[in-house]
């Protein structure tokens, strides 16, 4: 790996009872790096997190990962609602800093208010339940954050912002970010690199190239080109 890998796949397969979920992926995140997947459903792209966080190990090729924290923000939140525990004992059981002060400015960056951390877990809606999943991953200040559709359950006119403030984080943090999203249009706008996974990579390339790319096309067909170009500057005319 170069010194500015945190993780590198090389040929990575994954099956199971002999039928093939991932095979053949080579790819790697480095440092700094917003890299998004995008493909059907049932393609893959949450084992290959899986595999990429070490909680599945492959079955055909190699994973090398850096010494780093990770923080993972699953496809389901894992919030109990039935388990009497309030917003802010269960974020300070991920925080590094687990001070009032810095808990609430990761819940403010995602569109929360403060005043969420004195509810019980089980009296937030889904979206909230999302966002405080989100916030989790956060407060482990990781080198790699790890996201499985951040977006579920969020609504259209808060999405931009969602993704504005991953970037934001990620920025400031310093950490690499692998997102998963079924949200082409802001994919392509917040993302450094894209694999499109259908049990393979597909394609992979930054946005202004993937868009060109003849795969990627038949791969999501009118929905690789809608609403694009009016949000990237640096998407081709």
């Amino acid at each position: 790996m170069d010194s500015s890998d945190l993780l590198v796949m090389r040929g990575v397969a994954y099956s199971i009872a002999g039928r093939d979920i991932l095979r053949g992926i080579s790819m790697r995140i480095r440092r700094g790096e917003m890299l998004s997947m995008v493909g059907p459903n049932g393609g893959g792209k949450t084992t290959l997190l899986r595999l990429a966080i070490g909680s599945r190990l492959p079955t055909g090729g190699s994973i090398e990962r850096a010494s780093m924290r990770i923080g993972y923000q699953p496809q389901q939140a894992q919030l109990n609602p039935t388990v009497p525990l309030s917003v802010a004992a269960l974020l300070r059981l991920s925080a590094r800093d687990p001070s009032r002060t810095s808990i609430s400015a990761r819940l403010e960056l995602l569109g929360l208010d403060a005043g969420v951390l004195d509810q019980q877990v089980g009296d937030l809606s889904g979206g909230q339940r999302q966002l405080v999943s989100i916030a989790r991953a956060m407060l482990r200040e990781p080198d790699l954050l790890v996201l499985d559709e951040p977006g579920a359950y969020c609504d259209q006119r808060n999405l931009s912002a969602l993704y504005r403030a991953i970037g934001e984080f990620s920025e400031r943090q310093g950490c690499a970010t692998i997102c998963v999203s079924h949200d082409l249009s802001r994919v392509l706008v917040h993302s450094d690199h894209i694999l499109c996974i259908d049990r393979r990579i597909v394609c992979q390339g930054g946005p202004a190239d993937i868009v060109r790319d003849a795969e990627f096309e038949q791969l999501f067909g009118e929905k690789a080109y809608t609403g694009v170009f009016t949000h990237h500057e640096h998407y081709p005319k």
